[in-house]
């Protein structure tokens, strides 16, 4: 039998069926089953069926530098494997890229990095000559295009790409002034080309780059928290436009934070998170001491929240041998909320600084994966690889 007959008996079984076949198979086959059309791309990514398939996210990326006021050339990367699938053909330490003395991922998105680099040692030399170059690369097929610089503003914040409805991506920056209020700038792989997008204001809140960069996408759409509006805003990047207005479920203790602050302070950010995982977008909040909050999202068109979790810190603490501390006698760098896994019920956090933990919020257990040299996290990106081909029209290495 050939492949165009295999694949007609496979397309005549129901996909209870085909889910079960496809479940005793490994992690990388699944990957390759995306890359065959766009019906068995939206079967595995289905929200019903992809948590009956063995889970494909490959690891985690992240940076961190030795000191605070580092030098520019100091940044480290690190790649944590969170699977057990071959992984010897994906270059995880991006060396197919252009070579340069200093460099750090960006963002990260279904498959696809954004990296910066550079060549000036000096951050005061850097500020007045921003020489920096920014590439999307593949690890999984080792592809990479260049971005072309933009006119104006600051450094690219958001990478957004979903094969599921486009082949193509979207590079979101934000005005010279670091909010929302006067729009962005809007690169697509589709046109080459950079655009500006004046969206309607978003309350001029100076933290909105902090949470863009914190953004999830799915359904072709960059979600975004904004905490100080107690929303999710889902803006459309081909569009350009906020089509999404998802409000928060209630707390207490951020509501009375914003009644005291116009800009909430960056211990309060790094306590709320959002995620999108096993199909359905989450919600994660330090709403009280000792407990973190997990909601989910189960039908987009009624907003409506459902408390999934709820995480009692110190008891998670004292099985690492971490004294736990009352909200009000921590360092920003005690506790962050990092982000959701995407396939199981899992929720990545930094503790103390140096450790990173995964807490699995089926069973309540925790396990520590990481150790940081340093106590400076600077970039924290959850990998799922990409073996879709052609997806990016620059160099292949």
């Amino acid at each position: 039998m050939d492949c165009r007959s295999e694949g007609r008996v496979a397309a005549k079984l129901p996909n209870d069926l085909l889910v079960e076949i496809l479940s005793r198979l490994p992690a990388k086959s699944i990957l390759r089953f995306k890359c065959i059309s766009k019906s068995w791309l939206a079967l595995t990514s289905d929200s019903y069926y992809r948590t009956k398939l063995p889970p494909t996210t490959s690891g985690i990326f992240l940076h961190e530098a030795e000191h605070y006021k580092f030098n520019r050339s100091e940044v480290q990367t690190f790649y944590i494997s969170l699977s057990s699938a071959d992984e010897n053909t994906m270059d995880t330490a991006l060396d197919f890229l252009p070579s340069h003395k200093a460099r750090k991922i960006t963002h990260c998105c279904n498959g696809l990095l954004l990296r910066c680099s550079w060549d000036i040692e000096s951050p005061k030399a850097m500020y007045l000559n921003p020489c920096y170059y920014y590439h999307v690369c593949n690890p999984a097929t080792r592809e990479w295009a260049a971005i072309p610089s933009s006119s104006r503003g600051p450094q690219p914040l958001a990478l957004a790409f979903d094969p599921r409805l486009s082949r193509h991506y979207y590079i979101l920056r934000n005005d010279l002034d670091y909010t929302l209020k006067d729009g962005f700038e809007i690169f697509s792989s589709k046109t080459g080309e950079w655009v500006k997008r004046p969206i309607p204001p978003l309350n001029n809140i100076p933290c909105n780059h902090y949470w863009i960069q914190h953004g999830v996408v799915f359904d072709g759409i960059l979600h975004v928290l904004d905490p100080n509006g107690a929303i999710i805003l889902g803006v459309d990047l081909e569009g350009g436009n906020v089509c999404r207005r998802i409000k928060l479920p209630r707390s207490a203790r951020i509501e009375s934070i914003r009644t005291r602050w116009i800009c909430l302070p960056l211990e309060t950010l790094k306590q709320e998170s959002i995620g999108y995982s096993e199909g359905n977008l989450h919600y994660a909040l330090e709403d009280e001491d000792d407990i973190i909050k997990v909601w989910i999202l189960k039908d987009h068109s009624t907003h409506e929240w459902f408390l999934k979790h709820c995480i009692h810190i110190k008891t998670m603490l004292e099985r690492h041998n971490v004294e736990y501390l009352p909200r009000s006698s921590r360092l920003v760098s005690y506790l962050n909320i990092l982000g959701f896994h995407p396939d199981v019920d899992a929720v990545f956090f930094q503790v103390q600084a140096k450790k990173i933990l995964c807490y699995h919020l089926n069973s309540g257990g925790s396990e520590e994966i990481f150790s940081l040299p340093h106590e400076h996290l600077l970039g924290f990106f959850i990998y799922s690889p990409c073996l879709l081909e052609g997806l990016l029209q620059g160099e292949r290495a």
